[in-house]
């Protein structure tokens, strides 16, 4: 994990939280003042061996995914576009993604 990749999220217009070793968030702030959970990874459910550097980093990838699938009409979307397009809790994702690194 980068700072720059967290600098570069936020420089997209997207709020990035870390709650150390508990959870990785990245929320949309809507206009009207609410924000929408795009995605959200917990940590505390994570097999050993798996670092939280490890899970900020794939949910960075998996962010960027999204990110580059919906671009061109994330502007254009409504409140209801966006949650209905957002991945939400992608803890499941995460971990069978690294655990299945640890394998190979």
């Amino acid at each position: 994990m980068k700072t720059e990749d967290l600098d570069r999220i936020y420089s997209l217009g997207f709020w990035v939280t870390i709650d150390w070793n508990l959870c990785f968030a990245v929320d949309y702030p809507s206009p009207s003042g609410d924000s929408i959970n795009i995605l959200v990874c917990s940590y505390e459910l994570m097999s050993p061996g798996i670092t939280f550097s490890d899970v900020m980093q794939q949910s960075i990838d998996i962010f960027y995914e999204w990110y580059n699938a919906n671009r061109k009409k994330i502007d254009k979307m409504s409140k209801e576009d966006m949650e209905d397009a957002s991945m939400g809790n992608i803890t499941k994702r995460v971990r069978r993604n690294l655990s299945i690194d640890k394998l190979l």
